[in-house]
């Protein structure tokens, strides 16, 4: 494939684990050449694409999330490299649990390779899991909320390229999820326990976000 025919690239300058240390390159979307066409946007505020002739179906939901290969720790790109230092040791203990947890609903996966639904959804479900580690200033449960929702919206993409593997079920978990975090992150703003910051970007989608 030659370069205009590639979806993603993986970046040149190296990631650092914080918790483990380890080294590795993000994939990301490439841009423009009509890698993406805008469809409708639904009820929940996801943009829906149309598959294209050159690219086929394109999900650019699976490459936000920056997740280390070797310790599955997870965030968003702007938090991946804030995880706050008195929390590290815990994220480390908790990585044999993040492998455990996704594992038993995908038993394979490779971060080190072009991403699938399968590793789009994972890097959500870690997500959830690492900003358990993060202090208020980085608005956890919000992201804990939109990383849920987002699961759930690839898991339903899952379910329609692989309709007899109960996706769709799965996809109501990640719902539930989601529905529980804004709530809560809600009611902890009200408290004055986690107050959003001015430049949170509420998206839920990408094309409704001006920040990560």
């Amino acid at each position: 494939m030659n370069e205009t025919q590639k979806l993603t690239f993986f970046e040149k300058k190296q990631t650092v684990c914080p918790v483990c240390d380890a080294k590795f390159y993000h994939e990301d979307l490439l841009s423009g050449g009509g890698r993406l066409i805008a469809g409708d946007l639904t009820a929940e505020l996801r943009r829906l694409y149309e598959p294209s002739k050159k690219y086929g179906e394109v999900h650019p939901l699976i490459y936000p999330v920056t997740v280390c290969p070797v310790c599955c720790f997870a965030a968003l790109p702007a938090d991946f490299a804030a995880l706050p230092d008195a929390n590290v040791r815990a994220a480390e203990l908790n990585a044999d649990e993040r492998r455990e947890s996704v594992a038993a609903i995908f038993p394979s996966l490779d971060f080190t390779s072009p991403r699938t639904l399968r590793e789009g959804v994972a890097s959500y479900y870690f997500a959830i899991m690492c900003y358990d580690f993060y202090d208020r200033k980085a608005n956890p449960t919000f992201k804990a909320g939109l990383s849920s929702l987002r699961a759930a919206w690839l898991l339903e993409d899952l379910h329609r390229q692989e309709p007899g593997e109960n996706w769709d079920h799965l996809a109501k978990v990640f719902y539930r999820k989601a529905r529980f975090y804004y709530q809560l992150a809600l009611e902890r703003e009200s408290a004055g326990q986690e107050a959003f910051d001015a430049a949170l970007a509420f998206g839920p989608d990408l094309d409704k976000i001006l920040v990560l």
